[in-house]
């Protein structure tokens, strides 16, 4: 919500950084972009309105905030406030993934 996310009762919505992430193997080496990191708005624009593949019935809200942060909502019914973070809370640590 800080972010100027509207959110309404079938809403979920997430405190998000940009980070640098190892693809081959899933460490997130940097947890925090530049604080002069240019590309949010546009990652942000990207997003916003995006219906997840597979999960049509969800749309995604994108709003850039600042530097490294942005605020991202899902919309549908039957989301549950029984989430989980993937940050590991320290650089150079491998994403966090519950099964």
């Amino acid at each position: 919500m800080g972010a100027g996310v509207e959110m309404s009762k079938d809403d979920i919505a997430f405190k998000c950084n940009f980070s640098y992430i190892n693809d081959s193997n899933d460490i997130v080496e940097r947890r925090r972009v530049d604080r002069h990191f240019d590309w949010g708005i546009p990652l942000c624009d990207a997003l916003n309105n995006m219906k997840i593949p597979g999960f049509d019935e969800y749309l995604v809200a994108c709003e850039y905030a600042t530097e490294h942060r942005c605020g991202l909502k899902v919309t549908g019914k039957g989301l549950s406030s029984q989430i989980s973070g993937t940050d590991p809370l320290k650089d150079n640590k491998k994403l966090l993934v519950k099964i």
